[in-house]
């Protein structure tokens, strides 16, 4: 029997993981990140959605690899295109300028406190990828509570998830357009 408790906690998982996805595809958007990671993410999708929690550990694997491949690439070629086109590193090093130097000269930041930025975006990009394969597998198991059938978990979870992705990045790309 299913209680209104449980139509609760689905929702609330629902709605966390399509925010979740939303918050990725942004994060896809301000990185402009290629094709490969693009489908790369689409088959962690497909096969979490129809593995849930037993595909949680590939899938971390997976999401560790490519944002730590993506660390290298972009330290080597474009270390703070991103953080400047949303204006968060003149904001976060001028904290961390302050903290560590106690320096009030916010015209002069450090390679080092630059690189301490770029490294605290890349571990927070890399979390918030880890905690939405967990929300997904999770979300998966609550589903399948619900007594629905394989195939209609695998499109509830996978239309949600690219729905997500593809207006966080529309989202972004609108805005910066106004």
């Amino acid at each position: 029997m299913v209680t209104i408790k449980k139509y609760q906690n689905l929702f609330f998982f629902l709605l966390i993981l399509f925010m979740s996805y939303t918050l990725l595809g942004e994060f896809f958007y301000l990185y402009q990140v290629n094709k490969l990671i693009w489908q790369t993410t689409i088959i962690q999708i497909l096969y979490l959605s129809w593995s849930g929690t037993g595909a949680i550990f590939l899938v971390i694997f997976g999401i560790s690899a490519v944002i730590w491949l993506g660390v290298y690439k972009l330290y080597s070629f474009q270390t703070f295109a991103v953080l400047e086109k949303v204006g968060w590193t003149k904001k976060l090093s001028i904290i961390l300028y302050n903290f560590h130097i106690h320096n009030h000269n916010y015209n002069h930041f450090t390679p080092t406190v630059q690189v301490a930025v770029w490294a605290i975006m890349f571990f927070c990009v890399w979390g918030l990828a880890i905690t939405v394969a967990l929300i997904h597998g999770f979300t998966h198991h609550i589903l399948s509570k619900f007594r629905l059938k394989q195939i209609q978990i695998f499109f509830i979870l996978t239309f949600l998830a690219l729905l997500g992705l593809q207006i966080g990045t529309i989202f972004l790309m609108k805005l910066q357009n106004l």
